[in-house]
């Protein structure tokens, strides 16, 4: 039963997910960059679930450093609450 409840769960996020980067794609264009907020938090949440995107937000942060500081801070938080 706990299984069946976390993959739910887990289900869940993953359409939350795709819900806010469709929203975000959506807002970006628009004068004032509303979308960019839904893609950070989309990008947040599926790092959480998915390991190959928390790899590719690590390798666009050794590509850009100027955006190190508030990703890297943002990844370690990431691993403390779900490692591996």
């Amino acid at each position: 039963m706990k299984r069946a409840t976390r993959a739910v769960g887990r289900i869940l996020l993953v359409i939350l997910a795709f819900v806010l980067v469709v929203a975000g794609l959506i807002l970006l264009p628009l004068p004032i960059p509303l979308g960019l907020p839904f893609l950070v938090l989309a990008a947040g949440l599926l790092s959480a679930l998915f390991p190959s995107v928390r790899r590719f937000l690590e390798r666009y942060a050794s590509r850009h450093p100027r955006y190190l500081g508030w990703l890297e801070r943002f990844l370690h938080r990431v691993r403390e609450r779900h490692p591996g």
